[in-house]
């Protein structure tokens, strides 16, 4: 899919690739050393800020000394460091579901790959996936052998998290299957999921991702015949970012000849506002920092402009567009604590204000996508999420929102 006239700068590549080493990066020893040593100051902060009554009390330790760790300890690490720590945190996530394999994987879900864009699809099942035995039970389904698009009542277009930089299509894989499962047993309904594997940056910086998200969408309306009145989008972090950004893009755009999803659900959306003029206090009580964020939009900017200049496009910074009329259903959730917590309200704020029906879930004294990172949440609030993202995906294929 050629690049929208509605994007501000054309997609370059960038010169390194993930897997060379920046000559300024520290050896991986040396840096996960510092990387350790870091963490454990901040867990040591945490906790006498714990002990004195200044941390959020209703997030057991251990789950708080998790997130110190994480917000003192990223910036000893390379993003080629990143990623290795990244990919093999999700391997052991994975491993302790029963997702270890690539073939245990592929019980669940299934590539897809056409010329402009990748991804898994990953067919409404009627089993379960236990976390405690690695069992599983009810009826397998050769996915192999499934269509995209068919055999479910509703289609979540999903776009992971990761800055732009990390992660991948299945990073949330378990997360998923319990969506799935609970809407179909609390509920009767039926949800499938296509997610999107895009390039990340800076190899691949914007337009890059957003393209082959809005590829992948076209895609399965036109050509795998999806109707967007079964399908949601539904992204995390930077994933709610694409997904926001792109019903902005398909809103205004009449030449793209695409009709908006039926809704819209995103997980502490990034909304790309600039470090530098939104007020963001430094602390221990979140897994993002200002210092994360000005990389990311560092490596997401292409060598054609400056950063500040890429944030005035409303299809990097959803803020910046004039109006949320005419926009489908949302449904957004963001942290207590997270300090992307302004920029998420002030969105819902206006979506409101313009009549676009807006279900704002606020869980205090949470970070970053809390619910879907198990170190840095309870089962309790796992439960919860996934309960009310079920209900509320019951709600939208009933026509009841």
């Amino acid at each position: 899919m050629s690049t929208s006239t509605l994007d501000p700068v054309s997609a370059k590549t960038a010169s390194a690739t993930p897997d060379q080493k920046p000559s300024t990066e520290l050896p991986d020893a040396v840096a996960f050393t510092l990387w350790f040593f870091m963490g454990l100051s901040g867990a040591l902060r945490y906790s006498l800020l714990r002990l004195t009554g200044n941390a959020p009390k209703t997030l057991p330790v251990v789950n708080g000394l998790t997130v110190a760790f994480v917000a003192s300890s990223g910036n000893s690490l390379s993003l080629r460091q990143k990623r290795m720590f990244f990919a093999a945190t999700m391997h052991k996530v994975h491993a302790s579901v029963g997702l270890g394999t690539e073939e245990q994987m592929a019980e669940w879900s299934v590539l897809v790959e056409e010329k402009d864009w990748k991804g898994f699809w990953i067919p409404f099942q009627d089993r379960v996936l236990s976390p405690n035995d690695n069992r599983v039970s009810g009826e397998r389904l050769d996915v192999s052998k499934t269509i995209l698009g068919q055999g479910s009542d509703l289609v979540i277009f999903y776009v992971h998290g990761g800055g732009y930089r990390e992660g991948s299509a299945l990073q949330s894989m378990h997360f998923l299957l319990k969506v799935m499962n609970n809407a179909f047993a609390a509920h009767g309904t039926k949800i499938s999921f296509l997610a999107v594997e895009y390039s990340h940056a800076p190899e691949s910086p914007y337009p890059c991702a957003a393209n082959e998200c809005m590829a992948a969408y076209t895609s399965l309306v036109r050509y795998h015949g999806v109707e967007p009145k079964r399908i949601v989008f539904c992204g995390e972090s930077a994933g709610g970012n694409a997904v926001h950004t792109m019903t902005l893009r398909i809103r205004d755009d009449p030449t793209l000849g695409l009709s908006l999803p039926t809704a819209v659900i995103s997980m502490s959306p990034w909304m790309m506002t600039d470090p530098k003029k939104e007020s963001m206090d430094k602390h221990l009580f979140d897994t993002l920092t200002p210092y994360s964020i000005s990389t990311m939009l560092e490596h997401y900017a292409p060598p054609t402009i400056t950063v500040e200049e890429l944030l005035e496009s409303p299809y990097v910074c959803p803020l910046k567009t004039s109006t949320f009329a005419g926009l489908p259903p949302m449904l957004v959730y963001a942290g207590g604590v997270e300090i992307l917590r302004p920029s998420i309200e002030e969105f819902v704020r206006r979506a409101k204000a313009d009549g676009v029906a807006c279900q704002y879930e606020l869980k205090e004294e949470r970070s970053h996508c809390w619910f879907q990172i198990d170190p840095t949440s309870t089962e309790e609030d796992r439960k919860e999420a996934i309960e009310s993202m079920a209900l509320y995906l019951s709600k939208v294929h009933k026509g009841q929102l």
